[in-house]
């Protein structure tokens, strides 16, 4: 029996793998959380909060990069206490 892959395909593969397990992992935090995606201006937001001054917001052209650049700042952004 003939292996129809090489090592560089089999670790491109587990690279891709990989990379579906962490948008998949992404995917699971935005739909856990009350949070809100709409379009602001000329990009998506993504926001846990009142507002982005009180909460924790993410923006990209795509719906998507707004997910992944909230899930990169809600282990970052500091939320700011209501006064």
């Amino acid at each position: 029996m003939t292996n129809l892959l090489d090592r560089n395909d089999s670790a491109n593969i587990a690279s891709v793998i990989m990379e579906i397990e962490t948008e998949r992992r992404d995917m699971n935090k935005v739909s856990m959380l009350p949070v809100k995606i709409y379009p602001d201006g000329n990009q998506w937001c993504v926001l846990w909060g009142e507002n982005i001054q009180e909460g924790v917001g993410g923006f990209g052209d795509t719906p998507i990069l707004a997910i992944m650049d909230f899930n990169r700042n809600i282990y970052t952004q500091k939320v700011s206490p209501k006064q």
